[in-house]
């Protein structure tokens, strides 16, 4: 194809080319003779002002495409419309493959740039998050741990309690055997009159004694009886806490698993913007 005849279908071409297209895109059209545009039809957000015969820049990729003969891709920052933006130029040549023009389209890249700092910022949340939930998991089994050993210690002291209460009934039987030969005593002292006054002193003392040891028996029994109950209700708060530090400790692993699939998910959503 003629380069003159390119150039004029291509002209022809570029407003429908510009209404057909979904992005928010500008169309450039330039010859090489005269390095002029021939057509430019801005985008919604991107408008260079360029009209029909304006010379062409050289840092443009219209121009770096007809000069090198080949595909030409320049990405440009924020500073100019406020967003970044990517322009897209291919040379145009004719039958002898001479470089007649080039055509080029520029894309707004603010969409994808919103995408892929959410993506980012998600990112970033996520692995936040991550690190926070394996933290209380971590804090959650090391709870679990210390309400095993706190399990154990009212085990063994469940088991001293229970000794107590063998000693308890051995001192009963001592206390008991020792009011009996009080009272024996008592009767031997009686049998013997005025001879057994001396006897009838002990008898009493001995009585005493063990009324005496009967009480503080009474009192340690009750002392006791508190202990136990207090040990059951630390026994049962322990087990509760075992339980619920258990429990916590499976749901934060599930809840862990759940937010590693979010953040390969938000890698690839960044890795995907990245891309657009």
């Amino acid at each position: 194809m003629q380069g003159n005849n390119i150039l004029e279908y291509m002209e022809h071409a570029a407003p429908y080319i510009k209404q057909a297209m979904v992005d928010d895109m500008a169309v450039s059209l330039v010859e090489a003779e005269n390095n002029t545009f021939l057509a430019y039809y801005p985008g919604e957000s991107i408008d260079h002002g360029c009209a029909k015969g304006d010379p062409v820049p050289e840092k443009t990729g219209l121009y770096q495409a007809m000069k090198q003969g080949k595909h030409v891709v320049q990405h440009f920052d924020s500073e100019k419309f406020g967003f970044p933006y990517v322009s897209s130029a291919v040379p145009l040549k004719d039958e002898n493959s001479n470089v007649v023009g080039s055509l080029a389209f520029t894309k707004s890249l603010e969409r994808q740039n919103q995408v892929y700092e959410m993506a980012n910022h998600l990112s970033e949340a996520v692995s936040k998050i991550m690190e926070s939930a394996e933290t209380i998991s971590g804090e959650s089994e090391e709870l679990a741990s210390t309400g095993n050993e706190l399990s154990d210690q009212v085990q063994v002291l469940n088991t001293k309690v229970s000794e107590t209460d063998e000693i308890l009934n051995t001192v009963q039987g001592v206390t008991n055997q020792t009011n009996l030969l009080g009272l024996n005593a008592a009767i031997e002292a009686t049998r013997l009159g005025e001879k057994g006054r001396g006897f009838m002193v002990v008898a009493e003392e001995i009585r005493k004694l063990a009324d005496n040891s009967k009480e503080s028996l009474k009192k340690i029994e009750e002392i006791l009886s508190t202990l136990k109950e207090n040990e059951q209700n630390v026994s049962t708060g322990v087990q509760n806490i075992e339980n619920i530090s258990n429990q916590q400790a499976h749901e934060l692993q599930s809840i862990t698993e759940e937010i590693k699939n979010i953040e390969t998910m938000s890698n690839k959503l960044v890795e995907f913007a990245k891309n657009l």
